[in-house]
């Protein structure tokens, strides 16, 4: 009789350790962390060593249970960069180096390009105060390039100058 809990034992503890070292485990850890997209669980699960056919399984069952889907990653991963006051190319290279997929990527940014104006404003004024400088004393230029640093449009970054230009009266 104890032989039989002995090795029941020690099968529990192999089974335990199997799971821990499991691509879903590993991806689950990856999650806990911060939302990933679908491309960086793969990646890193690779770099673990794991089967590509294991890790396909993987993400397949973590988008069936809901904790894994790249539409929701994009979405609060633009939000994020948004809130830091980014544009839309920003948001759109941000992406791309995360993996999602063209089609995902667009609409996200669909979402956002509405608010990309005002926002382009908001970041001007912001750094017009952080810097306490003379508006009148920055150049159309010096702006522009601002903006298109931090990844606004030219359309959005124009609009916020002339905006800026407008409520300031230069």
């Amino acid at each position: 009789m104890n032989l039989s809990n002995k090795s029941a034992r020690e099968g529990t503890s192999r089974a335990v350790e199997d799971t821990g070292s499991s691509p879903y485990f590993q991806a689950l850890r990856f999650l806990e962390r911060k939302p990933r997209s679908c491309q960086e669980i793969y990646q890193r699960l690779l770099l673990k060593g794991f089967d590509a056919s294991e890790i396909h399984e993987t993400l397949e069952r973590l988008k069936d249970m809901g904790l894994l889907d790249d539409r929701q990653f994009a979405v609060r991963y633009a939000e994020e960069i948004f809130s830091k006051g980014y544009g839309t190319l920003k948001i759109r290279r941000k992406l791309a180096e995360k993996g999602v997929k063209r089609d995902i990527i667009e609409e996200t940014i669909a979402e956002f390009s509405d608010l990309e104006k005002e926002r382009a404003k908001e970041v001007l004024r912001t750094q017009l105060i952080r810097k306490a400088s003379k508006p009148e004393e920055i150049s159309r230029k010096k702006l522009l390039i601002y903006l298109s640093r931090r990844g606004f449009s030219e359309e959005s970054s124009i609009a916020a100058v002339e905006g800026l230009e407008a409520s300031l009266d230069f």
